[in-house]
């Protein structure tokens, strides 16, 4: 994740591009904090998450899911 990343990936997509919810929900918060100018990295990016309703709690506890149903 960094900055320039996001920035050229904001060019072209919206929330509303993202199938999952919870993608649209990450996506959302990343672009809260390019509009903050606040860094975009795992650090931030974590805590906003945890700020906003445990999110970071519930995308991981999906990713594992998705790793046990391989």
């Amino acid at each position: 994740l960094d900055n320039t990343a996001y920035n050229q990936a904001a060019a072209m997509l919206t929330p509303d591009d993202f199938v999952l919810d919870s993608h649209r929900k990450l996506f959302f918060r990343i672009q809260e904090l390019a509009d903050l100018s606040k860094p975009i990295d795992l650090v931030t990016l974590s805590e906003e998450l945890l700020r906003h309703n445990g999110l970071y709690q519930r995308l991981h506890a999906m990713q594992f899911q998705d790793v046990t149903n391989v």
